[in-house]
């Protein structure tokens, strides 16, 4: 599995890409650092808990279902929380 690790890595970086012109758009271009340095905090420690916490509940449930139903519901939840920002309107600041 890890051989084919860089074949998946140039799909990876436009995700990166969108999530920072996603956040010029929903934050103020001052902030947009800031942002993007506390969601890439988020993504790492998720990045190191996921295997863990999922290996976990496998090894428990004897089951690969629940471990995907975790998957499911904490990408839900960052939906759900997504939903309450709004995008700027040119030139408009927050702050």
């Amino acid at each position: 599995m890890g051989l084919l690790l860089p074949l998946f890595l140039p799909y990876l970086s436009p995700i990166q890409f969108a999530t920072a012109a996603a956040a010029v758009d929903v934050f103020p271009r001052s902030q947009a650092g800031s942002v993007i340095g506390l969601w890439t905090v988020f993504m790492g420690i998720g990045s190191v808990l996921s295997p863990i916490v999922c290996g976990w509940t496998i090894d428990v449930s004897n089951s690969y279902v629940p471990s995907f139903l975790l998957g499911f519901l904490t990408a839900l939840l960052s939906a759900l929380l997504l939903v309450p920002l709004k995008r700027l309107k040119k030139g408009e600041r927050t702050i």
